[in-house]
C-alpha cells in the first residue's frame, strides 16, 4: 500500500516514512500544507485568520491601522496585509505561513529551530524592500511556522504592540499572553482544517480508488466536571424552569460559588426545594 496526494497526485513508494527518507507524501497528511495546489485553501484557512488576528491586536492596542490597504506602494499594485499608520511614514506588515516539510529548507530547519521563519522572512524582504525603502516606509515580515513558532520580526512587533497597549507590567503581560493564544489558535485551527479538507488517499491492491483515506484514530473524549471532587452538593433535580420560577417568586437569590449550583441560597423552607436531609453547601 502507498499514499497519494488528492491534489497534486504525488504518490509514495513505501508504507511508512521511515523506509522512505525523501518521502513526498506523508501518512500524517503533512504534505498537504506544502502542496502548491492547496495554496488557495491555505490562504483562506490559515493565512487570512492570522492577518485578522494581527489587525485585531493592533486595534486593541489603540494603534491606527488598516488591513489590505491599496495605493500605498508607488508604481506597484502590492497591498500589505496590515498597515500601521504613522505621522509621516508607515509600517507595512505582510504575513507568510511556513510549512516545516518544505524541501527547500527542511534539512536546515531540522538542525536549527526557527530556520523556516528566517527563510520566509528573507523571501518577503526580497519582494518588498525594493518598494518600501525608496518611499521611506518600514517593512516587517511576519512568519508563522507550522508548529506555531513565530519569527524574530513577529516577536519584536508583538512586543511593541504590547508596549503601545499601555498599563502596568502585569497588564502588558496579560495582553501578550492573550495575543499569543489567539495567534497560536489561528495556526492550529487553520492547519487542522486544511488536513481535514484534503485527506490523502490510501492506494494499493484490494482498496477502492479514492475511497480509503489514512486512518486518524478515534476522537478524544470531552472532559467532564466531577462535582464530587470539588466537595459541592449537586441537587437531585434542578432545571432552568425551576430556577426561573423561584427567581420570579423571590424564593432564592444568587451568590458566588465554585459551581453553578453551590451558590444558591434559599430563603424558603429547604424541604420545598431539596431532598430530605440535604442542605445547600457553599464553597
Amino acid at each position: 500500500m502507498s499514499d497519494k496526494c488528492p491534489v497534486c497526485h504525488k504518490e509514495s513508494t513505501c508504507e511508512g516514512s521511515v523506509q522512505e527518507p525523501v518521502r513526498s507524501v506523508d501518512e500524517l497528511c503533512d504534505n498537504i500544507v506544502g502542496c502548491k495546489g492547496v495554496l488557495p485553501l491555505r490562504t483562506k484557512l490559515w493565512h487570512d485568520p492570522l492577518v485578522q488576528g494581527w489587525h485585531m491586536l493592533a486595534r486593541m492596542a489603540g494603534l491606527s491601522c488598516g488591513k489590505e490597504v491599496s495605493n500605498l506602494i508607488l508604481h506597484s499594485g502590492k497591498r500589505p496585509d496590515v498597515v500601521l499608520f504613522q505621522h509621516i511614514f508607515n509600517i507595512l506588515i505582510d504575513v507568510r505561513t511556513v510549512a516545516g516539510a518544505d524541501p527547500r529548507y527542511c534539512r536546515a530547519a531540522a538542525l536549527n529551530p526557527g530556520h523556516g521563519a528566517v527563510w520566509g522572512a528573507a523571501r518577503k524582504n526580497e519582494a518588498w524592500l525594493s518598494h518600501t525603502r525608496p518611499q521611506g516606509d518600514t517593512f516587517i515580515p511576519i512568519c508563522h511556522e507550522l508548529g506555531g513558532r513565530l519569527g524574530a520580526q513577529a516577536t519584536d512587533l508583538l512586543g511593541k504592540i504590547c508596549m503601545s497597549a499601555g498599563g502596568s507590567l502585569s497588564d502588558r503581560t496579560a495582553f501578550k499572553v492573550y495575543a499569543l493564544q489567539r495567534l497560536h489558535a489561528a495556526t492550529f485551527r487553520g492547519v487542522a482544517a486544511m488536513i481535514n479538507a484534503r485527506p490523502i488517499w490510501r492506494t494499493g491492491p484490494g482498496i477502492f480508488p479514492r475511497q480509503a483515506a489514512s486512518p486518524r484514530g478515534p476522537a478524544p473524549q470531552r472532559p467532564t466536571i466531577s462535582f464530587s471532587s470539588h466537595g459541592c452538593f449537586v441537587p437531585h433535580v434542578v432545571t432552568n424552569t425551576t430556577h426561573m420560577m423561584a427567581r420570579e417568586a423571590g424564593h432564592m437569590e444568587l451568590g458566588r460559588g465554585c459551581c453553578p449550583t453551590a451558590h444558591l441560597v434559599l430563603q424558603s423552607s429547604p424541604s420545598e426545594w431539596w431532598p430530605r436531609g440535604a442542605q445547600p453547601r457553599r464553597c
